[in-house]
């Protein structure tokens, strides 16, 4: 999925008694050579990467602040001017009427309350006027990727982020629409308007996956993993991991690793006619502690030398009472990667072969979009400021027969006894304005229970008048094939 563009805004808030003509805008970023896109009742539309720095943009609120005192009826405090970047949201539709005319569905886009179509023109002269314009041109269009023969520039009084680019066509049967918004409540707004206006819609988009994106607020955080993840090492470190494992000596292999860091001499020789598993590991002599004297010691085992943290320059050989033992454990770097990362890189690999086995099964239910390593605000209902949840693996998934579209959120988990706290952190960081935009939660865990707990559960929000279940799984094994079904069955459950 190509990664929509991001746009700077700077909204000029002025006192209904007082007009600033586009001009005086125009002039004020002239004077300090603002490269501003377009200008749309009292908006300021920059490409993201020639917005005007912190100290500019006071410069020009002082300006603004200025020119606004100049007018009659001013009264103090009234002006404000806010900044803020916003990612653009594109949302396509077709009304499949084959009577209906370009003319009257720009009429009817005029007849929505509380808003104005401020221009309309067809895309070739906008694109002059906006994106190939030599005072507004950039390398990011804003025009361009509506793709649509006309487009109109409609704008909302009664919203922040209040203006959209609908763009239509007129096919023999049909009218293309693609609405460019910066907000999704300015999107959900004509998505609703248009339901009531037009009949016989057909979405092309997911309305709730928008949704869900526009409030995202960052991809691939954990930014190590993209340097890892390219290490061959790792790679082969993966792939063993999902190798058969009928003995479960891969899986106790693991967990000393993730718990501990190591193995030792017994839990080595257990192990060391497998060569898939030992050729990760190596040897390291491991100092006992207890037998220091000072805790507070640096040891070279490979010289036999043992010194004081602080006396580095006075070194001593260790002494015959200090007990050495054998230790086997990867590379430093790969052990890193182990504890930090391969749960991750391994249940992202499972849904990928998911993938495959449902798209190519005979099953009407199809995934049609997963998406990692994401962070969302879904507490806040303005826009998203800070990352509230993390999302490990999302999936948008379409039933082919019907045409309706799920989403449902993945958390992994080393642990299935987790499992209760992925049900507390859904509830308490999904607040319950959005927690509808979801089907239902899976947890993937490595390492099963002793107990015999429930792996099917809800989570709820609201009360009895206005109450939200969601259900969420449990999917856990260590075996991949069995990890894989236990998903599919889970995915065809919660979307069923």
């Amino acid at each position: 999925m190509s990664q929509n563009r991001k746009w700077f805004f700077i909204d000029l808030t002025i006192p209904d008694s007082i007009e600033i003509s586009e001009d005086e805008i125009k002039d004020v970023l002239e004077e300090y050579k603002c490269k501003y896109k377009f200008i749309i009742k009292n908006s300021i539309i920059f490409d993201i990467n020639e917005a005007p720095p912190e100290d500019e943009i006071e410069q020009l609120q002082d300006k603004f602040c200025e020119i606004v005192k100049m007018k009659d009826d001013y009264i103090e405090d009234e002006f404000e001017l806010d900044f803020y970047e916003s990612e653009e949201i594109i949302f396509e539709f077709n009304i499949n009427n084959s009577n209906l005319s370009e003319e009257e569905f720009l009429s009817q886009l005029v007849r929505i309350q509380d808003s104005e179509v401020e221009e309309y023109d067809t895309e070739h002269n906008l694109l002059k006027k906006i994106d190939y314009a030599e005072q507004t041109y950039s390398k990011t269009p804003l025009i361009h990727n509506i793709r649509c023969e006309n487009i109109a520039i409609f704008t909302l009084k009664t919203l922040n982020f209040g203006v959209a680019f609908i763009g239509y066509m007129k096919f023999s049967h049909s009218m293309k629409v693609t609405i460019k918004a910066f907000n999704f409540d300015m999107l959900k707004y004509l998505i609703d308007k248009t339901s009531v206006l037009f009949t016989d819609v057909g979405w092309e988009d997911n309305i709730n996956w928008k949704w869900l994106l526009s409030r995202k607020i960052s991809s691939g955080y954990r930014e190590n993993k993209k340097h890892l993840s390219k290490n061959t090492l790792m790679k082969s470190f993966l792939t063993m991991t999902k190798s058969k494992d009928k003995d479960g000596k891969i899986r106790l292999v693991l967990k000393d690793l993730l718990d501990k860091g190591y193995l030792k001499e017994e839990q080595y020789s257990n192990i060391s006619n497998m060569n898939n598993i030992t050729r990760f590991l190596q040897k390291y002599n491991r100092v006992i502690k207890n037998n220091l004297v000072d805790t507070s010691v640096w040891v070279d085992a490979s010289s036999g030398l043992i010194f004081k943290e602080n006396d580095k320059g006075n070194p001593e050989r260790i002494i015959e009472l200090t007990r050495v033992e054998n230790i086997y454990s990867p590379p430093q770097h790969l052990l890193h990667y182990v504890r930090a990362f391969w749960h991750q890189d391994y249940v992202e690999d499972i849904f990928n072969s998911v993938q495959e086995r449902v798209n190519s099964s005979e099953n009407e239910l199809k995934i049609i979009e997963l998406l990692t390593d994401l962070q969302f605000d879904l507490i806040r209902s303005g826009k998203p400021t800070s990352g509230s949840r993390d999302i490990d693996l999302l999936i948008r998934l379409k039933n082919e027969k019907t045409g309706r579209e799920y989403i449902v959120a993945v958390e992994t988990k080393r642990n299935a006894h987790e499992f209760n706290r992925v049900k507390r952190d859904i509830k308490t960081k999904i607040s319950q304005r959005y927690a509808d935009i979801f089907t239902g939660f899976l947890a993937v865990a490595y390492f099963e229970n002793n107990g015999n707990d429930s792996n099917r559960s809800e989570v709820t929000w609201g009360h009895t008048d206005n109450l939200i279940k969601k259900p969420c799984i449990l999917c856990v094994s260590a075996d991949k094939e069995t990890i894989e079904q236990q998903i599919i069955d889970a995915l065809i459950r919660v979307c069923t």
